[in-house]
């Protein structure tokens, strides 16, 4: 049935006579007679006791404040779909780089339960300009998040101490004298990576089995990174970690385009860099590297661990409760949620969504 039926019959009632209700909504008044006909038939009752005026049945009486209602309804949604188109949604961009791929799936899962909670939010990829550090586009607004993966030491706390990871007895620092990476100023940085991720090299077959390997023992090979500015702080935080072991590494700059190539393709002799928690996350990835290489992990004693962690936009204080929980602060006292009291969630509590469910799955910001 079409619901505009009820809205010519009201137009009836209100005019007071078909004639000029056919008039107000431009039919003609023998098609307005039909479509009344036609409503009185699919109801089974009889609606216009009199036509000259119109006068109404019981039954008449009732559909038309029934009709009165589903107009109103009916306006109040226009009015409300108008405002929604009127509003922007939020967009959260991505620096894309083929170093993503561990964490291709992660991100999947959480621009879905992103969009689940805030409808006006776009999750997108974008490429910045050649040249540009994952810190400067973030910085420079190319984009709003990126990532950057950091070689961190862990070095014993006194006993019964807790790490900034929330692991017992370690705690993750750089290396003395080496500077710890910084982001630019007014980018914010959050770790997403399971807490006490292990660095895990990519050795030649013959080394399965291997229970662990010291960095200092690999001071004569060549470590292969990608050639790519996204990757500059890992190589940095690395070659950091290898000079407080008293060596500057051989690096192997590889131009790749994909994740694969890297990590998949013949490119010599030369040693990769994993992390536990990549392997961890994509199973199938694990099998096809532990066909090409032997997967061992960093030996304890050095406490090496590699982490991904995220750079964004840190606009000021924190306001909104979700963003404090990710950035680890606590939330003004009795500040207003960002986003509160608009036509749709703001940027920021998108991208505070988003980010939390980076760094603990299942979880959303309310």
């Amino acid at each position: 049935m079409d619901i505009n039926v009820f809205r010519e019959f009201a137009e009836v009632v209100l005019q007071g006579s078909y004639s000029a209700a056919a008039k107000a909504l431009n039919l003609s008044q023998p098609t307005l007679s039909r479509h009344v006909g036609a409503l009185e038939k699919e109801l089974n009752v009889k609606l216009v006791a009199d036509i000259l005026p119109v006068r109404l049945t019981p039954a008449g009486d009732t559909v038309l404040q029934t009709a009165l209602r589903m107009d109103d309804l009916y306006t109040g949604m226009q009015d409300e779909l108008a405002e929604l188109r009127r509003v922007a949604p939020a967009r959260i961009r991505i620096h894309d780089t083929p170093a993503l791929r561990p964490l291709s799936a992660r991100l999947a899962a959480a621009a879905d339960g992103t969009v689940r909670a805030h409808p006006r939010t776009i999750v997108e990829y974008v490429a910045p300009p050649a040249g540009k550090t994952p810190g400067e586009a973030v910085a420079e607004d190319l984009c709003d998040v990126a990532f950057v993966q950091l070689v961190k030491e862990a070095r014993p706390c006194g006993a019964g101490s807790v790490s900034e990871d929330g692991q017992d007895g370690r705690v993750a620092t750089p290396e003395a004298g080496a500077p710890a990476f910084k982001p630019p100023a007014g980018v914010g940085m959050a770790a997403i990576s399971r807490p006490g991720s292990r660095l895990v090299f990519g050795l030649p077959r013959e080394a399965a089995g291997l229970p662990e390997a010291e960095l200092a023992s690999l001071r004569h090979e060549t470590f292969l990174l990608f050639a790519h500015k996204a990757c500059k702080p890992l190589r940095d935080t690395f070659a950091a970690a290898c000079r407080s072991r008293g060596f500057r590494p051989a690096v192997k700059l590889l131009p790749c385009s994909r994740y694969e190539e890297l990590y998949l393709m013949g490119h010599g002799d030369g040693i990769h860099l994993l992390s536990e928690d990549d392997l961890a996350s994509d199973d199938s990835l694990a099998h096809r590297l532990e066909e090409r290489m032997a997967l061992v992990p960093s030996a304890a004693a050095d406490g090496l661990q590699l982490s991904w962690h995220a750079l964004y936009r840190d606009e000021g204080p924190i306001r909104d409760p979700a963003q404090a929980r990710v950035a680890g602060r606590r939330p003004d006292a009795g500040a207003r949620p960002a986003g509160a009291g608009s036509g749709g969630a703001s940027h920021a509590t998108a991208l505070a969504c988003f980010l939390e469910l980076l760094s603990e799955p299942g979880a959303c910001p309310a």
